[in-house]
């Protein structure tokens, strides 16, 4: 991602590695846009747009808030850059770290596990929880791992 906050969450995975490796940085990889939902909380937007909508335009696939993305639209941004940036890395025998947000992570999910919209809508991606996959020579997913913080139960969830 080009945002701040993938970019310092990388920082420090790389300082904590000791390792110093190539960074790309690419908007496609941004978290989703909320447009008029953004730098409010959610019981703010509730008083504005009600919390029926806001919940719609929060946890729908195809439903964007005014002014910003829904997941789909996300995703259309995401997976082509993944599958034509990153996954030819992958393909090489590299390993790559990934550093974004959760609804663009969840994008590629999505693609990964060829999940429907129904099972994306399932999966929560949480903060600060790295994902780890092993793929084969087919380019499928051979291990998930999902590492959890030692302090806290884990906040992802993946259908099943």
């Amino acid at each position: 991602s080009d945002l701040l906050r993938a970019q310092k969450t990388l920082d420090i995975i790389l300082s904590e590695l000791g390792v110093d490796l190539e960074i790309i940085k690419d908007k496609a990889l941004n978290e989703r846009d909320y447009g008029d939902l953004v730098s409010q909380n959610k019981e703010e937007a509730a008083k504005k747009f009600g919390v029926d909508q806001v919940q719609i335009w929060r946890r729908s696939f195809d439903t964007p808030p005014p002014g910003g993305e829904s997941l789909k639209m996300t995703l259309e941004r995401t997976v082509p850059y993944f599958n034509s940036v990153i996954k030819p890395h992958l393909t090489d025998g590299k390993n790559i770290i990934l550093s974004a947000h959760g609804n663009s992570i969840r994008s590629i999910i999505m693609e990964l596990f060829n999940y429907s919209s129904e099972q994306i809508l399932q999966t929560e991606v949480g903060w600060c929880e790295p994902l780890v996959y092993t793929f084969n020579d087919n380019f499928e997913v051979t291990d998930f791992r999902l590492i959890t913080r030692p302090s806290e139960p884990s906040k992802s969830h993946f259908p099943k």
